[in-house]
């Protein structure tokens, strides 16, 4: 009984993967640029901040950013200490969408599945 159920399920699996649409895909005159290195900004564990490198005031981290962005740079990677301030990681955020970043990423460790620390 167990060998003809997985026989069954193995044909009724093989029979959906089988049928497939074919599309003839209209082609494009343009295509995406692929964007410039985005602007990194970093804020270490006692809130100093950096934009590409160079340290920026708090008050100053959307002024800086909107300089950054006035090219055809449109992404911001913002990278934090753990230790730092959450209010830190949000203000940079809203400074980051006031000045005009269109793509945000966050740069994160890689998770260790062995339990962590």
């Amino acid at each position: 009984d167990v060998v003809f159920q997985l026989l069954v399920f193995f044909l009724l699996t093989a029979s959906f993967v089988q049928p497939s649409l074919r599309l003839d895909l209209p082609s494009g005159q343009t295509s995406d640029e692929p964007d410039a290195a985005p602007i990194v900004v970093d804020i270490d564990a006692t809130g100093a901040i950096r934009v590409d490198g160079a340290v920026v005031e708090r008050s100053g981290l959307e002024g800086a950013l909107r300089i950054a962005l006035s090219g055809d740079r449109s992404a911001v990677r913002l990278s934090g200490d753990r230790a730092m301030a959450y209010e830190l990681f949000v203000e940079a955020l809203d400074a980051a969408r006031r000045a005009g970043a269109a793509h945000f990423d966050l740069v994160h460790a890689g998770f260790d599945a062995g339990g962590g620390e």
